[in-house]
């Protein structure tokens, strides 16, 4: 008998255990035509789904899931992801809005309780930088003051904010400077009728890659990562000297103290922005002694290999009529460099680019180096493509796609202007070469003049 006793005991234990194991999340679907969510676990700093979850008839959901880690969730689906606090034993109630928007529901913990209670603070933040595209849009005369307000009071905001849990307390303390920065930064990049000058951004801008520096708190947030691109804007507008993309790198890398941080602001934004093989290998060179971990060197590497082969192949080739009618390849210039400029009329940023591009036509014009212009105009704009090239003087060999046609898909353009170079062999030696503008394309052609 006393051994029967002690196995139930052992039992009970060990289900209770195991019980406590479990989060649970409950919660009430007001949105309709939502039939499922989805539940996001959050891996340096990216959201990771770990789960999808239907919702009941009645509206109502609930989700029983094992937290591998304390730490930030999101539920939501692959457009709208909305963060909460979770860990083992946890009981979280929920009520999705409309717009798959969040609140809590009911009894939560503690953690939830303080992190929803900041949220509530920074609501108009939330509403008019991160959900901008829910509402009517509001410009920069109305946000900066409200945001400056809220900046203002914070300090004193902050000390209301205490859970008990040390650890949950110290990562939001630093959570909600990620999260100001993220929305002020965010205000400034989406579309609006009316956008700030210099003189009227307020001083925060200038100041928050000075007063502190990244660490590991902000791979806990499930847009950890997104914000290395944000910070890199605002280090190249506001931080460096000069407006140089190297010396915004600079500032990148002293502003981001941790080292993980670091590898992945390298991986995800410097060398996944390189435009070419060339511009890859410059970078890798000038920051490889930044890369430690194993997975992030592999992930170079393989990028590394893949750009490789996409840049030192042969050249596509492709036959477009000229201005009198006559088809013209590609390859009908092998044996000498080609500088490819794919435009339009109708593009303003190819406009901008074309005093840069004659300046360097002139600087260059007894080196053998062909300047080709392949514009993607539609058929039924050939006048306006003849006379834009007479009105801008636009030199070199002039070709005429008739839209977005197979050059496009050859060369994997999405957007224009786009710069290429083809070596002497008819291989290519950057499928997205630096812009006229830029010194490094004269630079790269000199190079390849010396081969």
């Amino acid at each position: 008998m006393k051994r029967f006793v002690c196995l139930l005991v052992t039992l009970f234990c060990v289900f209770k255990a195991g019980a406590q194991e479990y989060a649970v999340i409950n919660g009430v679907v007001e949105e309709k035509g939502l039939t499922s969510l989805r539940l996001y676990k959050v891996v340096d700093g990216n959201a990771v789904e770990c789960g999808k979850y239907s919702i009941r008839e009645d509206r109502t959901f609930r989700i029983e899931y094992v937290p591998e880690r304390e730490g930030f969730y999101a539920i939501g689906y692959a457009e709208k992801k909305n963060m909460f606090y979770l860990k083992k034993g946890d009981q979280v109630n929920l009520r999705v809005l409309e717009r798959t928007n969040i609140a809590l529901e009911g009894k939560n913990s503690a953690e939830n309780e303080v992190l929803f209670k900041w949220f509530a603070y920074a609501d108009y933040l939330i509403r008019n930088a991160q959900n901008w595209m829910e509402g009517p849009l509001c410009t920069y005369v109305e946000f900066f003051p409200e945001f400056e307000r809220l900046e203002k009071e914070l300090p004193a905001f902050r000390k209301t904010l205490k859970s008990g849990n040390k650890h949950f307390d110290r990562l939001l303390d630093r959570v909600i400077d990620y999260q100001m920065d993220y929305w002020a930064m965010r205000f400034v990049q989406t579309p609006r009728s009316v956008h700030p000058k210099d003189e009227n951004i307020p001083a925060y801008y200038r100041e928050m890659m000075n007063k502190r520096t990244v660490d590991a708190r902000l791979l806990e947030l499930p847009f950890g990562t997104s914000m290395f691109r944000l910070y890199l804007i605002m280090a190249k507008r506001f931080y460096a000297q000069n407006g140089t993309i190297e010396e915004a790198n600079a500032k990148m890398l002293e502003f981001i103290q941790n080292s993980r941080c670091r590898e992945l602001f390298l991986e995800k934004v410097v060398f996944e922005g390189c435009r070419g093989y060339l511009e890859f290998m410059e970078c890798k060179n000038a920051y490889r002694k930044y890369l430690q971990s194993e997975d992030v060197i592999a992930h170079v590497n393989q990028m590394e290999i893949t750009l490789q082969a996409k840049d030192s192949g042969v050249a596509p080739d492709f036959t477009y009529p000229d201005v009198n009618g006559k088809f013209v390849s590609l390859s009908d210039f092998k044996g000498k460099i080609v500088l490819i400029d794919v435009w339009a009329t109708w593009c303003g940023p190819c406009q901008e680019q074309m005093s840069h591009l004659l300046k360097l036509e002139e600087e260059l014009r007894d080196s053998g180096i062909v300047f080709l212009g392949v514009s993607l105009d539609k058929a039924v704009d050939r006048e306006k493509w003849l006379r834009m090239i007479g009105e801008k003087g636009l030199k070199g060999v002039q070709l005429f796609a008739d839209g977005w046609s197979q050059i496009t898909k050859d060369y994997e353009i999405k957007g224009i202007p786009r710069f290429i170079v083809v070596g002497k062999d008819g291989k290519l030696v950057a499928r997205q070469a630096p812009a006229p503008s830029d010194p490094a394309l004269k630079q790269m052609l000199l190079e390849l003049l010396k081969k």
